[in-house]
């Protein structure tokens, strides 16, 4: 109902009198069912979608409101029943996306994977990089346009140092953030870098240290490879305290005899 729901809002149809109809249907023989089939035959995929909807193309608002009638200009000017045709087109592809994602990623991380393209584009990020702002804030685990800014600036200062590189370039990303006492804020480092795999595939990789890292497969095993297997958030963070700790003093003059040349 998502899917037919806006496209009746779209052109101004009673939607909530469809969507009433569509849950009396549903439940027409005292048991809740879906609306939806599906089925192969073949080597065919079958979907199939039933319900009542009354919908209208002449009258009411639709002649007097320019948004509903350029609407169905973009539709190409449909009668009624070529209209609920298409609305039952929408919801049945709806319906199957949903499914795909509880079986694949949930409904939630796709609401997620959603919202993170949004703060993409309202942080200003340039189309061709939305999927990888995405990537590196999901990795973050921090889905706001200041990471997406972070990771458009990042990208910007790596273009600066190459010479003749595509702007649309995947790049791999390293980010590492520190939290100690003596920090006046966190210590922050975001690194891109080109990365290929040896057969010349592109292929990009994300590593993160952080308090609580959101690593898993490839990015993980990467990163154990690259600093050790305990060599972690932890490690980072006693290693800067380590250093914070030493404390130089001068003790006099050194010896000429002990100086090398």
């Amino acid at each position: 109902m998502n899917g037919i729901d806006a496209v009746a809002v779209a052109l101004g149809q009673d939607w909530r009198a469809i969507e009433s109809a569509a849950h009396s249907y549903a439940s027409i023989g005292g048991k809740y069912l879906p609306l939806t089939q599906y089925w192969i035959k073949g080597d065919t995929f079958h979907g199939r979608i039933e319900m009542p909807i009354s919908v209208g193309t002449q009258g009411g608002a639709i002649k007097s409101n320019p948004s509903y009638m350029n609407t169905i200009k973009i539709l190409g000017n449909p009668n009624a029943i070529e209209l609920s045709q298409i609305m039952l087109s929408v919801g049945l592809a709806q319906n199957f996306a949903a499914l795909r994602a509880l079986s694949i990623e949930g409904i939630q991380r796709g609401h997620m994977n959603l919202h993170a393209r949004n703060v993409a584009i309202r942080g200003g990020v340039p189309t061709s990089l939305i999927n990888d702002a995405v990537t590196f804030m999901k990795v973050r685990n921090r889905i706001n346009e200041k990471a997406a800014m972070m990771y458009l600036k990042s990208h910007q200062m790596f273009l600066k140092s190459q010479t003749n590189l595509d702007k649309k370039k995947k790049l791999s990303s390293f980010y590492v953030e520190i939290q100690q006492d003596f920090l006046p804020e966190p210590l922050i480092l975001t690194i891109l870098l080109d990365c290929k795999t040896q057969n010349g595939i592109e292929k990009t990789y994300h590593l993160s240290i952080e308090k609580e890292p959101n690593l898993t497969g490839q990015e993980s095993l990467l990163s154990s490879y690259l600093f050790g297997g305990n060599k972690g958030y932890e490690w980072l963070n006693s290693f800067l305290g380590l250093l914070q700790s030493i404390k130089y003093k001068k003790e006099g003059k050194i010896m000429p005899q002990l100086v090398m040349t």
